[in-house]
């Protein structure tokens, strides 16, 4: 643990900080969006803590692993692919 804490703090280091949000940026993933989708028939029954707590965990580790080693992959096609399994295990 220790190590991850100085390699998110040495990596902050040497960016810049990031820009502000965008005004029209997405809300976030909350257990009552995840509510919505499920009323509306959207996503099939799944607990919508559980749900929204998966969706911000992998989004918050592609930040972290992004930040931590930027050049060692394609980070949008991952977060793209990444956000679609999700969709894809939450579709009905």
């Amino acid at each position: 643990m220790r190590f991850l804490l100085v390699a998110l703090l040495a990596a902050a280091c040497r960016r810049p900080p990031p820009p502000p949000p965008l005004p029209d940026a997405p809300e976030a993933v909350t257990p009552e969006k995840v509510k919505q989708g499920i009323a509306e028939g959207s996503f099939r029954k799944v607990d919508p803590h559980s749900a929204a707590q998966v969706i911000v965990s992998v989004a918050v580790g592609l930040l972290l692993q992004g930040l931590i080693a930027p050049e060692n992959t394609d980070w949008q096609k991952t977060a793209e692919q990444s956000m679609k399994i999700l969709m894809k295990g939450l579709a009905k």
